[in-house]
């Protein structure tokens, strides 16, 4: 099957817009589910297996405040990753499995607002 981008697709005909999106509709698969973390706190997203997508910093935090991530059910997991707020601002993508569970500890300073994508 021959896959077209999208602006290959308006550049043929930009007068067929609705067109084209029924005869050629994008493909969309739903990510996952997602968690709100806002405070200084630990939180179990899920036990089992699955798949971290990513972890958006939707407002930054302050003072080296860390989102610290495990595989695992607490933090005597398996760490994946820590990611220091301060200078981070949108989407950070990981793609990577967890076994055990998901776990995010979030710690130091003020916390910044984030959302972990995830599926199980």
């Amino acid at each position: 099957m021959t896959r077209l981008h999208v602006d290959e697709l308006y550049a043929s005909d930009p007068h067929t817009e609705r067109e084209i999106s029924r005869s050629f509709p994008l493909p969309v698969s739903p990510v996952g589910k997602a968690v709100n973390i806002t405070s200084k706190t630990s939180t179990l997203v899920v036990t089992g297996r699955g798949v971290l997508h990513a972890i958006v910093v939707n407002n930054k935090g302050s003072g080296s405040n860390t989102c610290k991530i495990y595989d695992g059910t607490d933090a005597g997991g398996t760490l994946l990753g820590t990611i220091l707020t301060d200078d981070k601002l949108g989407a950070i993508p990981y793609g990577i499995r967890f076994t055990v569970g998901l776990f995010i500890l979030t710690e130091v300073g003020t916390q910044a607002d984030l959302t972990v994508v995830y599926a199980d």
